[in-house]
């Protein structure tokens, strides 16, 4: 925090000493570029920054700044603040920039903190800072001249001034300011009174030969400015009054009653008239009465502005004003006829010399015969009907007539003026307020801005028909340019060569005395130190050679030790080493360490280790590496980088120790604390943390898993006759079976004893899935131990009771989850051993009852409980062509089972693929058979399971299926669902090709409920799309309609045939009849019927 501060202040004094200084070169700044001859602050800047550096720059940009601020800007003025703000930043930028730039070439040319007492370096020196110095008036001539404060030929002598200015300033004041804080400063501060007094001198007369030049430059300037402002204020007075005489004739004009017509108004108007510009005209006042009859007798419409250059016909009024007279009338035809009370700039002052009787003028406005560019001024002079005696105001509006108006347009007035005095005599530019609203300017874009950085106006009023006018004079661009001279340039050109001398000789004076000085202390500097060194020389000999003998006896310690160099060239190992690696000192040395890499780490390892050597020095790790005879082994390594003194890195130590041992007893202390010691399965204490996991991501995901509580029935009596030995291996068989049966994911345990304990992780969504998972786990658990043991050459025979539970059902608790499944055990013993029971009861009887339907599955097999239904397909003219095979399970007791039922369980049990192979086989018999007894069907479609379809001998089965009942392969079609198409596309596309060279065609069921995709349309060889039952139902909804419309085009364009299924109404047969669909099922037609009750002739549909 002190050091901020200590940072700020020393930027706050940089501020304050550039602001002093400016402040002082103000005083001799010159226009227009308010350069000044000579700037202290350059020299000041330059000093500062070589003798604190570039921390001081912000200090510097702040103090330049307020330094212009306060010069130039104008706080009432908040535009012009603004614009003076934009000017001082770059003048700031550029002034820091320089400052830097000379501080930087210094510093590159002479050296830093050089105190200058070489003749060569103060040459250098000079040089430095002349030419950094053209850097801020570059910068600042190029600023004002793009804010129009300075014109073209302005560039270059304000540029030669802002220069010279800055050059003196540096030659002067950095050898000033170097005395007082430059560094060293020992050889600084002695020159103080020998450079000090005569530059400041030399500064002296500089300032006062300038100041006298500067004044009287400064008084012949401003005496020939205020001689063309009299001459060009005198000229516009003039034609003032010429205007004004020529309204007040015309008005005499009007006051004669003598009758006047538009010819004898432009005959007068002429001989008046002394001006091209001027216009004169009449304007009287007419009622509304008489407003046919004037435009009759004008061949003119009376018209009103709308706006600003526009006009419209007047409307309906009790008086209207229509310029009615108009000399010249070329140019001027536009007036005719324009009520010009409708123009709210001109209503006030007519008005006004209605009542007054006296002439008033307009401010500046736009004449209605004019463009937007010119501004007019307008003179109107009353004229009355002559009546004798005082008037009031209410007399004089009764006795109104009309107007007499003189028109002149300013600019072209002015321009007049200017072509008429010449440019020689006025090089100004002026401003005309009305009012303070400004209603001429003469000078160029831009130009009003160069008055904010000159200085040099004057300000003069005229009166115009009841109207103040002020005048604003100004120098124009040129008028400096004009009255330069050349007697400033020569008071600058022998101010820097006096100050140049002066600065430079002085400091080669006090160089060369330095010099001598610094050469003696140098000398005697030398002496000292070659003794100091000496001495320090035999005091570190000693310390190596004791430190040698201590690395001696450290490198043959018992940890192993390899030095290497930069690029990892062994050079040399300890006798630890070779005891550890089996590698002897010759045959490590020149290898490179990968030699003893085991292969157990990627590069991916290495280049982290890399990283951190070069970012922290040093890595500490274990790694994996190989002995000389093969064996890895683990090690503990810490791996070090040696740099010199110039930060180059030279050589690498590694030291590390053989870790085998302890690694060996970390292993056994973790198998000790999580794992059974006789079978290697979990022990309780990991199973605990697992199951707390498990039921922790169960909640999360709100799915179920399963925990199976097994207790090996009669054990003990086989442990206790046969002896423990027995016991022991029975136990690992067990734990080994286990191991085969459960997945990665699952966890098998030993309690203890003849206790164990499966977990399934939660995967299941509801309860009925996560209850079938856990029967079938467990049903091969009651099968894998029912199988014999063998121990030696004794065959043993038991079985085991399961307990299950799913968590978190009921419990959410680990201790209490396995209690649940404990207590379920127990049940399952009690209720005659060898099965499985659930804790709850209700999860019970759903085990019972798939368990019971499971069983009757096989049975049903055994007994051929099972038959064919077969449901017709028809074309559009409801011929039957083909069918569809449907299984039915005729139960003995039970009756007709809904394939809804038993199929699920057949497909977890496996079942499905015995039932599958059946209808294969019977479908094609039953064809065989309705040919012989001549009912001849096209084919017959049979459903076949995504399990049937993915085993192995599959195309087998169908060609085997079709040789026994000798039947071509044309008369069989494969119905298969998406889901099970896409399961694995290689091995389907691979199946169905063998299948479709056969003959055998396929055909997708439910199309449009999965996973339907072009892509994989176009790859697989296919015959028959069938659109779901779903689609058909809800045939009036638009969504449906369209996917039914989108499934027929499809087939279309790949050439497939399409039915349709669930047909039950005429309305839908309509339907797919009208998008293209002409195969039909459904019950509209037909049930499923046994085959000796299949019809092949449908005449009624039921």
């Amino acid at each position: 925090m002190a050091e901020f501060f200590r940072h700020l202040l020393l930027n706050l004094l940089a501020g304050a000493a550039y602001f002093v200084s400016g402040w002082l070169g103000f005083l001799l700044a010159t226009p227009p570029s308010q350069a000044s001859p000579i700037w202290p602050a350059a020299g000041i800047a330059l000093g500062l920054v070589l003798a604190f550096g570039r921390r001081i720059l912000s200090g510097l940009f702040l103090g330049i700044l307020i330094t212009q601020l306060y010069a130039f800007s104008d706080l009432d003025d908040w535009p012009h603040f603004l614009r003076s703000l934009r000017v001082g930043a770059v003048v700031a930028l550029g002034a820091s920039l320089q400052a830097w730039l000379g501080a930087w070439l210094v510093e590159r040319w002479v050296g830093k903190h050089d105190a200058l007492i070489e003749d060569g370096k103060i040459m250098r020196f000079f040089m430095a800072a002349i030419l950094s110095c053209t850097v801020s008036g570059s910068v600042g001539i190029a600023m004002l001249w793009s804010q129009g404060a300075i014109d073209a030929p302005d560039i270059a002598m304000g540029l030669a001034v802002w220069w010279v200015g800055d050059m003196i300033g540096a030659m002067i004041f950095t050898p000033l300011t170097l005395v007082f804080v430059g560094k060293p400063r020992a050889l600084w501060r002695m020159r103080q009174r020998v450079v000090t007094y005569p530059l400041l001198a030399a500064v002296v007369l500089v300032l006062v030969a300038f100041d006298y030049a500067r004044n009287q430059e400064q008084q012949r300037i401003h005496e020939q400015f205020s001689r063309q402002v009299a001459l060009l204020h005198g000229a516009i007075e003039q034609r003032l009054t010429g205007y004004l005489a020529d309204n007040a004739a015309l008005q005499a004009f009007f006051n004669s009653g003598a009758p006047i017509t538009r010819e004898t108004f432009q005959q007068f108007a002429r001989s008046i008239r002394k001006d091209k510009n001027v216009v004169l005209q009449w304007t009287p006042r007419i009622t509304d009465a008489q407003r046919s009859d004037w435009e009759r007798r004008n061949q003119a419409t009376i018209k009103q502005m709308q706006a600003p250059g526009v006009t419209v016909v007047a409307e309906r009024r009790a008086v209207y004003f229509p310029v009615t007279y108009i000399d010249p009338e070329n140019g001027n035809q536009a007036a005719i006829g324009f009520d010009v009370v409708s123009n709210p700039d001109i209503a006030g002052p007519v008005h006004a010399a209605i009542d007054t009787g006296e002439a008033r003028a307009t401010g500046g406005i736009r004449l209605i015969q004019d463009s937007a560019t010119e501004t007019g001024v307008v003179i109107y002079a009353p004229v009355y009907r002559r009546v004798v005696g005082t008037w009031d105001v209410g007399q004089r509006r009764e006795a109104f007539v009309g107007f007499a108006a003189t028109v002149f347009r300013i600019g072209r007035d002015m321009a007049a003026i200017f072509d008429w005095i010449g440019r020689e005599q006025a090089q100004l530019e002026i401003e005309i307020y009305d009012d303070d609203q400004i209603i001429y300017r003469s000078a160029a874009n831009g130009a009003a801005k160069k008055l904010d950085y000159v200085g040099l106006f004057e300000s003069r009023n005229i009166d115009v028909a009841g109207c103040t006018w002020r005048i604003r004079y100004q120098p124009a661009p040129e008028f400096f340019n004009r009255q330069q001279s050349a007697v400033t340039t020569w008071a600058l050109l022998s101010g820097f060569l006096l100050c140049g001398l002066t600065g430079c000789g002085l400091l080669l004076l006090t160089g060369r005395t330095a010099r001598v000085g610094e050469l003696v202390a140098i000398r005697t500097e030398e002496i000292r130190r070659t003794n100091n060194a000496l001495s320090h020389e035999i005091a570190i000999r000693k310390q190596q050679e004791h430190e040698l003998r201590i690395a001696a006896t450290t490198f043959e310690s018992h940890e192993a030790i390899v030095v290497t160099d930069a690029n990892g060239t062994i050079l040399r190992v300890n006798h630890a080493f070779t005891q550890i690696t089996g590698y002897s000192a010759d045959e490590a040395m020149g290898n490179n360490p990968r030699f003893l890499a085991s292969g157990y780490h990627d590069q991916a390892f290495y280049a982290q280790m890399y990283q951190a050597l070069e970012r922290d020095g040093r890595w500490l790790g274990e790694i994996w590496n190989r002995r000389k005879n093969g064996e890895v082994y683990p090690e503990r390594l810490t791996l070090t980088g040696v740099r010199d003194a110039d930060g180059q890195l030279t050589h690498y130590v590694g030291i590390f120790s053989d870790v085998s041992d302890k690694k060996a007893a970390e292993q056994e202390i973790h198998n000790l604390a999580f794992y059974d010691p006789l079978t290697n399965l979990p022990n309780r204490r990991l199973l605990l943390d697992r199951l707390h996991h498990e039921i922790a991501a169960a909640k999360r995901q709100k799915c179920l898993g399963c925990l199976l509580f097994l207790d090996l029935d009669h054990f003990k009596n086989i442990n206790d006759s046969r002896g423990h030995h027995v016991g022991d291996d029975l136990l690992i068989q067990v734990a080994n079976r286990l191991r085969a049966i459960i997945r990665e994911e699952d966890t098998a345990c030993r309690l203890g004893g003849d206790e164990f304990i499966v977990m399934a992780p939660a995967c299941h969504d509801d309860i009925e899935q996560a209850t079938n998972h856990a029967v079938m786990l467990a049903e091969k658990i009651l099968l894998a131990i029912n199988r014999p043991f063998v121990v030696g050459d004794d065959e043993h025979h038991f079985s085991t009771s399961i307990g299950i539970t799913l968590y978190p059902h009921i419990a959410e608790n680990s201790v209490a989850v396995i209690q649940q499944a404990d207590t379920a055990m127990y049940r399952a013993k009690a209720q005659g051993r060898n099965g499985i029971c659930f804790y709850d009861p209700t999860m019970q009887a759903a085990a019972d009852k798939r368990l019971t339907l499971e069983n009757e599955i096989r049975a049903a097999i055994a007994q051929s409980q099972f038959m064919l239904y077969y449901q017709p397909q028809v074309d559009a003219q409801g011929n039957v062509i083909s069918a569809e095979a449907l299984i039915r399970w005729v139960h003995p007791v039970r009756n007709m089972i809904s394939p809804a039922e038993f199929i699920p369980v057949a497909e977890e049990t496996q079942l499905i693929l015995p039932i599958g192979a059946w209808v294969l086989h019977e479908a094609c018999r039953q064809i065989k058979a309705w040919d012989k007894e001549g009912r001849r069907i096209h084919h017959v479609a049979v459903n076949v399971s995504s399990k049937q379809f993915r085993q192995g001998g599959f195309v087998q089965q169908v060609q085997q299926s079709l040789l026994d009942a000798g039947l071509s392969a044309e008369r069989l079609v494969i119905e298969l669902t998406e889901g099970s198409v896409i399961e694995d596309i290689d091995d389907t596309v691979a199946k169905m090709q063998a299948l479709q060279a056969m003959g055998v065609r396929i055909s997708i069921d439910d199309f449009g409920v999965g996973y339907s995709s072009l892509s994989y349309l176009k790859s697989l060889p296919l015959s028959q799309l069938k659109i779901d039952q779903s689609f058909v139902r809800h045939y009036d909804d638009s969504n449906a309609a369209v996917i039914v419309e989108t499934i027929i085009a499809m087939a279309s364009s790949l050439g497939l045939d399409v039915i349709a299924e669930g047909v039950e109404a005429q309305a839908q047969v309509d339907f797919l009849k009208a998008k293209g669909c002409l195969s039909y099922q459904g019950y509209f037609f037909s049930r499923p019927l046994p085959a000796s009750e299949f019809s092949f002739h449908l005449h009624q549909r039921q």
